[in-house]
């Protein structure tokens, strides 16, 4: 504040004040300018508002909103009135979810149709009317299954005498071909390919040959190499498939099991999608034992 009894200071005193009086315009300058971007910047947003959300479409809104609040009529419905309105809602509701299901179970109809025709391929033409009939693979003969278990053939003994006998047992062949694959284990989305290459084979093309092979039998989600140690070298690669249905997987498995390749016979067999979720690839105790036919 200026003194009067120092008249020196008169010029500094007034110096402080212009200066006081320039910050503050300076400051007001400064406040309407943000004010005014503020607003302007609101009547964007209402303008986008209105452009986005019509009052038609936000009044509909409300009354949706507002039939979805109880009101004295519908306090005033019967327990199974109330029922069936929430049934109404729920069905509403539940659309994607009934798709859903529906789709899950064909993919599931998909599979049985797949098992059963591969079932049927190793049968032969009386086998499979018989097994129309409710006879399975070794139950014997007749309405109590009590019959004859194994087929009769003729042994001839001389030149016009033959002795009627059990077939002999066909001992099953070591060597498996490609088709005749027997499916084990509950069928998943994951096959896993062993004794494809050895260990240390690993190059960056494997992945790109397995994806174009694997991708004739459906649509592929991913594929996962994975090196085990502690295994013999015919098991240390494994190499997983995640196809996008069941069915698809299933079909992989029985092309490709036993197939050969670079001299290699392959192992598919199916894994567990959990495990894979969570990249838990080492050999599992569930897992079927390799063929004798992929060992060295």
């Amino acid at each position: 504040m200026y003194n009067p009894e120092k008249p020196n200071d008169y010029d500094k005193e007034m110096h402080k004040r212009m200066e006081a009086k320039i910050l503050e315009q300076q400051r007001s300058a400064e406040e309407r300018h943000h004010q005014a971007i503020y607003e302007e910047k609101r009547r964007w947003e209402m303008q986008e508002q209105q452009r986005l959300y019509p009052p038609q479409k936000r009044q509909n809104k409300k009354n949706r909103v507002s039939q979805l609040k109880p009101t004295a009529e519908t306090l005033k419905l019967t327990a199974e009135e109330a029922f069936q309105r929430r049934l109404n809602m729920s069905k509403s509701l539940g659309s994607q979810t009934a798709a859903a299901i529906e789709e899950q179970e064909k993919s599931e109809r998909e599979a049985e149709a797949i098992l059963k025709a591969e079932k049927e391929k190793k049968m032969s033409f009386a086998e499979r009317m018989m097994a129309k009939q409710g006879w399975e693979a070794g139950q014997g003969l007749g309405k109590r299954g009590d019959g004859v278990a194994t087929p009769l053939e003729v042994q001839k003994v001389s030149k016009k005498v033959g002795v009627i006998q059990p077939a002999a047992a066909v001992k099953p062949s070591g060597n498996r071909k490609k088709g005749n694959t027997k499916i084990t284990g509950t069928p998943t989305r994951i096959v896993l390919l062993r004794n494809m290459v050895h260990k240390g084979g690993i190059d960056i093309t494997l992945k790109a040959e397995v994806a174009a092979e694997c991708q004739k039998y459906g649509e592929v989600k991913g594929i996962e190499v994975f090196e085990d140690d502690g295994v013999p070298p015919e098991e240390a690669v494994r190499i997983f498939v995640k196809f996008h249905r069941n069915p698809e997987a299933i079909k992989s498995v029985v092309e490709l099991d036993g197939r050969s390749f670079g001299g290699k016979t392959i192992s598919a067999c199916f894994f567990d999608e959990t495990k894979y979720e969570l990249k838990i690839f080492h050999k599992q105790p569930e897992e079927p034992p390799l063929p004798a036919e992929c060992r060295p």
